[in-house]
């Protein structure tokens, strides 16, 4: 049954880390209100755990009205792969069906000459004055497990740049909204890093 949050005060408030585990299968994602308890749930891509993150499916708790908690609460929020995708409009992987809408743009398949999709390690850029940003070095190698891309309408937010067949996004940040396409949690030491990032975030932020 799904969690409500009157259910939950004990997690109000929480910051909210998403993402997907390459390694469950497909679509298998992890919800975690930085509690320290991730589940899995099983959902076939990025847009359709947009509504799957309002129906709380599993059991999984999750705050009712994503959209205006991310957007209005200022409790940071890490998007990590998936968790990174369904923030944006709508994605070539589910027509019809409609992302939060948190970043304008849309998510599309990579259309290169190389093999799709792009597994392994890859050197991102960062740029921006962010607060994640501004704690993490300048360039730094992180691990990829993806098909699709995001391709946000401002360039403005785009705050980490990967290069496979071409420039793509790898990193977005808006105000308490933080978000990737690589998997931090598999990326070892840069990893780390980054989440030792964020755990600084949260710390400026209470």
């Amino acid at each position: 049954a799904a969690v409500e949050q009157r259910d939950r005060p004990d997690l109000q408030g929480r910051p909210v880390i998403i993402g997907a585990d390459p390694k469950g299968g497909r679509g298998r994602g992890v919800v975690s209100t930085a509690s320290y308890e991730a589940r899995p749930f099983g959902v076939g891509s990025a847009m359709p755990i947009s509504q799957a993150w309002r129906r709380c499916p599993h059991g999984v708790y999750l705050p009712p009205d994503m959209e205006r908690y991310a957007r209005e609460s200022g409790t940071p929020y890490l998007g990590i792969c998936l968790g990174m995708q369904a923030l944006l409009d709508g994605s070539e992987e589910a027509f019809g069906v409609s992302g939060l809408g948190i970043i304008p743009g849309r998510v599309k398949r990579f259309d290169i000459d190389l093999a799709v999709p792009h597994i392994g390690w890859n050197e991102v850029r960062f740029e921006g004055d962010h607060p994640m940003i501004q704690a993490l070095p300048e360039r730094d190698i992180y691990y990829f497990v993806h098909s699709y891309r995001p391709e946000p309408t401002d360039p403005s937010i785009v705050v980490g740049r990967a290069d496979y067949g071409g420039t793509f996004c790898a990193a977005v940040a808006k105000d308490n909204v933080f978000a990737v396409q690589f998997h931090p949690e598999k990326s070892q030491s840069a990893g780390k890093r980054l989440l030792d990032a964020y755990r600084a975030w949260l710390e400026m932020s209470r």
